[in-house]
């Protein structure tokens, strides 16, 4: 496959283009997870993957606990499905926990600390319901534990790891906690290499083309045990060598998606976000500058599975206004395009379009 095929082959393989008959929890559940720091961003990614989706769909599914988001591959949010939250956070959060250590080191997060502050948010999540951050340091500090914001953060981030807490349905714009066993139901065991396994089944499977070396960022889980999944289904993949690198896919996987496709992608996408040492297949080096600052992902605008140019968004109650900035002309019919996903964007969020495009220089 050429640099253009992979690109274009991602597109089917992440739900971008022909589009599979997926629900939200669904979907999540084929991608393994869906990264979620920005969560209205995220909920687009969600939505741009399903044939037809309004943002209050997917809040409704969320509210509803059909797909949960909590800190579960590396130590950023992801949205998960419920019936592999266990099994993931088993396999994955040893790795996170060592990876923080030396942070909680130096915050003076104890594991006295940490055991004492789950006991009084699981005290009054169980007695209370849901609850947000604010209410949650509340509980805190009323239990004699006041902390910094940083220091909340870790401990908020100890209970999820712990699987204590996930989240809870939002009350408006305000994120809540709610206790593990409420949401998940029973118990999923795995043993550790039945839990590679479906790691590595799941990731080829949404993601691929793709490297072992992106896998092993993705999931979190170092080099060797990524090497160590991929080697449980490596008979169940094809290989070929493109760019210098090693590309594994799932025999099922589709062929490239048809040429002309401009989308508008959420800011922290699994499209971008999924790979690293390939990720210059969708992202040429002159514009990596321009797409990224200090691990922040801005929304870009792809044509063909290449990112092109970015774009931003205004909301007022009403209406949206989208600014396309490209940096590389992209000629009239696929300046049409970008404008019909802008309405797209409008449709999904119940809104009004306002658009405009231009060509920047500034990358």
């Amino acid at each position: 496959m050429t640099a253009n095929e992979i690109a274009r082959t991602r597109l089917a393989v992440h739900q971008l283009a022909n589009k599979q008959p997926h629900t939200s929890h669904s979907l999540v559940a084929h991608m393994g997870v869906v990264q979620a720091q920005d969560y209205a961003m995220a909920k687009w990614a969600i939505a741009l993957r399903l044939q037809a989706a309004a943002e209050t769909q997917v809040e409704d599914t969320f509210s509803r606990g059909n797909i949960l988001r909590t800190h579960i591959l590396r130590p950023t949010w992801h949205f998960v499905a419920p019936d592999d939250i266990r099994w993931m956070l088993a396999l994955t959060a040893p790795r996170i926990k060592s990876q923080i250590r030396s942070r909680r080191k130096e915050l003076d997060i104890t594991p006295q600390l940490l055991a004492h502050s789950q006991d009084s948010m699981a005290q009054a999540i169980e007695q209370r319901g849901h609850l947000s951050r604010d209410e949650l340091d509340t509980v805190l500090a009323e239990a004699g534990i006041k902390v910094d914001k940083s220091q909340l953060y870790h401990l908020l981030l100890g209970a999820e790891l712990d699987a204590l807490i996930c989240s809870g349905a939002p009350r408006g714009k305000v994120q809540t906690y709610a206790l593990m066993t409420e949401r998940v139901k029973g118990q999923q065991d795995m043993t550790q290499e039945a839990a590679l396994t479906a790691l590595a089944q799941r990731y080829f499977a949404s993601h691929g083309p793709a490297t072992v070396s992106d896998f092993a960022w993705w999931s979190g889980l170092g080099v060797r045990l990524a090497r160590q999944a991929h080697e449980t289904i490596r008979q169940q993949l094809l290989s070929f060598e493109a760019e210098g690198l090693t590309f594994w896919t799932a025999p099922m996987q589709r062929t490239p998606a048809a040429p002309g496709s401009v989308i508008l992608l959420p800011a922290y996408d699994e499209f971008l976000l999924g790979y690293k040492e390939s990720r210059g297949i969708t992202v040429d080096k002159a514009y990596q500058k321009a797409i990224s600052f200090n691990g922040v992902f801005r929304p870009v605008v792809l044509l063909d599975g290449r990112v092109v140019g970015i774009w931003k968004r205004k909301l007022s109650k009403t209406k949206v206004s989208i600014d396309c900035q490209y940096f590389e002309s992209i000629g009239s019919a696929n300046e049409k395009k970008a404008e019909l996903a802008a309405e797209a964007f409008g449709q999904f969020a119940g809104l009004s379009v306002e658009f405009k495009q231009s060509r920047s220089d500034k990358i």
